[in-house]
């Protein structure tokens, strides 16, 4: 499910997982420009893809019986209209995941003296409060001059969440000011 901006990903989640869903996991904006950079990527990133979205919700269904499965879908596309794209078949679905399961590494290949540092790990907040929570958290990010890379395991609100930071200037510095102000907002 394609969104074009990143609140309305997370605000949808709730929605979405009462559809019955075995996963709703999240690619943010940021993985998806490295996975396009990428050669090997790219073909199966924008298989999936909408345009230009700000963030996508990998949505799963799983079971025996294709025909109840297909139904899930189709009440997906109904309650999120054309911003589904829809794989049905193994192989792409596969390739999708992937990607996903590609995801750190991808993220370490980000340009720049500024890297994904691992520090606000596994949050999980209510999933009706998971748009206002990364809300909140992008504006510390934006407060200490930086912006975080998100994936999530977005049907139970759990977060993985790096922000960019310079390691080798002030980068500690903000990570203990993010840190300490991430876990408030938890």
């Amino acid at each position: 499910v394609n969104f074009t901006r990143f609140h309305d990903a997370m605000d949808s989640a709730q929605h979405i997982v009462k559809l019955g869903p075995s996963a709703v996991e999240l690619v943010d904006r940021t993985m998806i420009e490295l996975a396009r950079a990428n050669p090997a990527f790219r073909p199966v990133i924008e298989g999936a893809l909408i345009g230009a979205p700000d963030a996508v919700l990998l949505v799963e269904f799983s079971g025996d019986d294709r025909a109840a499965l297909l139904r899930r879908l189709d009440s997906l596309c109904e309650l999120m209209g054309d911003r589904v794209v829809r794989l049905e078949a193994e192989a792409p679905q596969k390739a999708l995941w992937e990607v996903r399961k590609a995801g750190l590494n991808i993220m370490m290949s980000l340009k720049g003296d500024g890297k994904p540092v691992s520090f606000i790990e596994d949050c999980a907040v209510p999933l009706e409060h998971l748009a206002e929570y990364t809300d909140a958290l992008t504006e510390v990010f934006t407060k200490h001059g930086t912006r975080g890379t998100w994936y999530a395991h977005a049907s139970v609100g759990t977060l993985h969440v790096r922000p960019i930071l310079d390691m080798r200037r002030d980068g500690a510095q903000k990570m203990r000011a993010i840190a300490e102000e991430a876990a408030e907002l938890v």
